[in-house]
């Protein structure tokens, strides 16, 4: 709670200044006077009643009641409930007192949204006939406790659902959420589209028959194939984009294709028709585990420049990419846009490791070797620093925003899903997607956070940076792979490299120039 505000609120309430309460009644159903606590009437005078017992405490009742009669209080969306909120705001009213806590609202994350608007405005709120009353500590104190009961309502309301989830799997039914290529779904069932399982199965055919991803995805990208497009169930049309390797790697992984679903770490057998035979996806899975066993640990622990290479062109990380011919085999960083699209998405991004890993190092010696290069390094990397941030920030502020409106989505569903005992199949595969995405904008926030903190270390020191230059350049020809490789990547935050032009951009790392200088010292002493 707002301390400022409640201290307000308790020096209002212990003096005669005048207090202006606002009565509020709310009935579901106009059932004359009996029914859900008797008639609007019945509420306001046992309300009014309470109201002039504590007119020592200089209560008065405005004078017109704010009265809802036939609405739910599982919605806002009430007239004279608005009229009350608008008062508030305008300052016209200093306490709500009501008959019952759920004459307010019914719905917890309503309620505790208006009690924060309450607090905010440093409005004190009454339920008379449950001694509910935030002016006073125990009021307070019983406000905290409703709201740890409520989270714990919505945590396993939300654990019900996984479980109710798991358990629809397991029996191999289709539980929503983004329908695969070679299926429909029809009555919250998956049936086979003929056209596409036909396409499904000439993708089996094809990675079995080509060298690998990318031959696949040239072959795709010119036979006009995108992944799977359908129609919402609010008419928007959805999917449709380019096949990537991510994409594809999926497709020739997915058991849905076996007839199979998976939940966890085991298969169950599914409800729908398979659309690729045993023979086939056996031989598929057996080529994808040997090309991923392909590239050694070894050779994955010498790349200089892994993780730290970017492309000029499109800002994409650089990856590792090896080819092969006869007994030779070549390796290259290639830019992720053409892993993931092809050659044509961003021309010419790829070149020999040992070329670029050669020239990054040449360059790093030859900026430690000439004092106008060393400040020409600084200045670029402050001036770097400098363009970074405000895009940093904007990027921290959009996420959080995002996250926000994801929560507030994801417990709107919670609440829908808590009070029927099936909860709609529309609800839970929303449900889904919404955790998706949270878990995904909660990484992104936390990645940006992490650059901007980075931005806030002081800029590379120039004494830094050529003691460490200088620790390294007479050693360097002497050093194992693995020592090379934990020296660049310490000092290197970053690599760029544009091919059109051949240009290697460096930027370094203030912690670790300082850590290769005091390291240096160390072993000196």
């Amino acid at each position: 709670m707002n301390r400022r505000g409640t201290n307000r609120r308790e020096a209002k309430t212990t003096t005669t200044a005048r207090v202006r309460v606002a009565v509020y009644a709310r009935k579901s159903v106009d059932k004359g006077d009996g029914g859900e606590f008797g008639s609007i009437e019945a509420q306001c005078e046992a309300v009014s009643a309470y109201v002039t017992s504590q007119r020592g405490n200089g209560w008065e009742a405005l004078p017109d009641p704010y009265s809802d009669l036939g609405i739910s209080g599982a919605t806002t969306n009430r007239p004279a409930f608005k009229r009350l909120l608008a008062d508030i705001e305008a300052g016209r009213v200093d306490a709500v007192a009501t008959y019952k806590l759920d004459r307010l609202s019914r719905t917890q994350r309503d309620l505790f949204n208006l009690l924060d608007f309450f607090d905010q405005h440093d409005v004190t709120f009454v339920s008379v006939t449950e001694s509910f009353d935030t002016a006073t500590p125990m009021g307070r104190f019983a406000l905290g406790l409703l709201g740890q009961v409520a989270q714990l309502e919505r945590e396993v309301t939300a654990e019900r659902v996984r479980d109710k989830v798991m358990a629809t799997k397991r029996r191999g039914m289709w539980t929503g959420g983004r329908p695969p290529l070679g299926y429909d779904v029809v009555e919250k069932k998956l049936v086979v589209n003929v056209d596409e399982a036909e396409r499904v199965r000439e993708i089996y055919g094809l990675y079995l028959a080509l060298p690998g991803y990318q031959a696949v995805l040239d072959e795709m990208e010119r036979r006009g194939w995108r992944n799977k497009a359908w129609t919402t169930k609010t008419g928007k049309l959805a999917g449709g984009e380019t096949i990537t390797k991510n994409s594809l790697g999926k497709l020739l992984q997915h058991p849905v294709y076996i007839g199979k679903v998976a939940v966890e770490d085991e298969l169950f057998e599914g409800e729908h028709v398979a659309i690729i035979d045993q023979a086939l996806w056996d031989a598929v899975q057996a080529k994808l585990t040997s090309a991923r066993n392909g590239t050694t640990t070894k050779a994955r622990s010498e790349a200089l420049l892994a993780g730290i290479l970017h492309c000029g062109q499109c800002g994409c990380a650089m990856g590792r990419h090896h080819t092969g011919k006869g007994a030779k085999r070549y390796s290259y960083y290639v830019c992720q846009t053409v892993q993931k699209r092809g050659a044509t998405a961003c021309p010419g991004s790829r070149i020999r490791l040992a070329t670029i890993e050669d020239a990054v190092v040449a360059q790093v010696r030859t900026i430690g070797r000439n004092p106008a290069l060393v400040t020409a390094t600084i200045q670029a990397a402050r001036d770097a620093l400098d363009e970074r941030r405000p895009t940093i920030e904007a990027e921290v502020r959009s996420l959080g925003k995002q996250l926000a409106d994801l929560e507030t989505e994801r417990s709107n569903l919670v609440v829908a899903i808590g009070k029927g005992a099936d909860a709609p199949t529309a609800i839970l595969e929303r449900l889904r997607e919404v955790e998706v995405y949270i878990a995904d904008v909660e990484q992104r926030r936390d990645e940006a956070r992490e650059r901007l903190g980075a931005l806030t270390d002081e800029s590379v020191d120039e004494d830094d940076l050529v003691a460490a230059i200088a620790a390294f350049d007479p050693v360097w020809e002497h050093l194992f792979p693995k020592e090379r490789q934990r020296i660049v990547q310490i000092l290197l935050e970053r690599v760029t490299y544009t091919a059109n032009t051949g240009e290697i951009g460096l930027e370094f790392s203030p912690v670790g120039v300082r850590t290769i200088r005091q390291e240096t010292a160390e072993e000196a002493a």
